[in-house]
């Protein structure tokens, strides 16, 4: 299903430059949930924190989620993780179906309602959005959930391992979660690091999980880097500085 989505939305992405769209919108699903592809991207997945850590194409192919309906489910329009764990719960989504999710199973088996499949389907993107923006590759930002040969792990459990938190947690537990919030966007981080967080047994619980689908193979993260056409405007004042000062010292 990821492998699938994702290659969909690159597949997407090629036709929109092609043709010169203005509307970048990639409906996966249906006519109701949609990937807005933000192009010239200059928000938060693109800003470059540490310099040795930069990307050239970091946050090119990041993306918005939107829709057209929520079933009055959201008492916003800016869908957000924090936002989407809360209607998770309170609709009762079982915690298994979102693991289902995790693993990379169709909404449309686990759900026939209208408003479960919605959610698990948005779900399902916020997932997907972790493999494209996190990661190894050149368009991506490091990430503490990348498989080793030792570990089968991948991006998208930086998310799971949060909401299950958010799952088990009584009201009190959520309040100690919200110093975990990043401001004024919806998601948590790891505060000082993931080497000082309290809780990674929330995390490291799904590692070597044997029926999870991965998202890129070989094929698939070709297609990515051969599609890139251009660099990330921060990457790019970083070029500027340093040839200004290697031909500063050349003279």
């Amino acid at each position: 299903m990821y492998n699938k989505i994702a290659r969909k939305y690159i597949e997407e992405i090629m036709n929109i430059k092609a043709n010169g769209n203005e509307d970048t919108r990639i409906f996966p699903f249906d006519d109701n949930i949609y990937m807005l592809w933000k192009k010239n991207y200059t928000g938060l997945m693109a800003e470059i924190k540490r310099r040795d850590e930069t990307k050239m194409a970091q946050g090119y192919y990041d993306f918005k989620i939107g829709c057209l309906d929520d079933y009055g489910l959201f008492a916003t329009d800016k869908l957000t993780h924090i936002n989407l764990f809360r209607a998770l719960k309170n609709n009762k989504i079982p915690f298994s179906d979102c693991y289902e999710i995790w693993k990379g199973t169709d909404p449309k088996e686990l759900t026939s309602n209208v408003r479960a499949l919605f959610l698990l389907r948005i779900l399902f993107l916020f997932f997907l959005e972790q493999e494209i923006n996190w990661g190894n590759f050149v368009w991506q930002r490091f990430s503490n959930f990348v498989a080793s040969k030792k570990i089968k792990t991948s991006p998208r459990t930086m998310l799971l391992g949060f909401l299950l938190q958010y799952y088990l947690a009584d009201q009190e537990t959520i309040k100690q979660l919200k110093s975990y919030e990043i401001k004024n966007t919806g998601s948590y981080s790891f505060g000082k690091g993931w080497s000082e967080y309290p809780y990674k047994r929330y995390f490291t619980l799904f590692n070597n999980c044997s029926n999870m689908k991965i998202t890129f193979d070989e094929d698939l993260k070709n297609l990515y880097v051969n599609n890139i056409d251009s660099l990330n405007p921060y990457y790019k004042t970083i070029l500027y500085k340093k040839n200004k000062k290697t031909k500063h010292y050349s003279n």
